[in-house]
């Protein structure tokens, strides 16, 4: 997957009023069908996929709707 099509975990909370830390721990619990986290060596990385995350929350990430 492309960096651009990937969103950041501060896009994806600014999006939905919520705070980074509540995306990563829902990342972490497989609560979003947009996105994934992954743990090596005690360090999470995070992986959004900013199409799909548009198409299931409706929110176009870049500030438009």
């Amino acid at each position: 997957m492309c960096s651009e099509q990937l969103a950041t975990v501060e896009e994806v909370a600014k999006a939905l009023h919520k705070g980074k830390e509540t995306i990563r721990w829902g990342l972490r619990q497989r609560a979003f069908p947009w996105g994934y986290a992954i743990e090596c060596n005690g360090r999470w990385s995070y992986i959004i996929n900013r199409s799909r995350f548009e198409e299931i929350e409706g929110i176009k990430l870049g500030g438009e709707k």
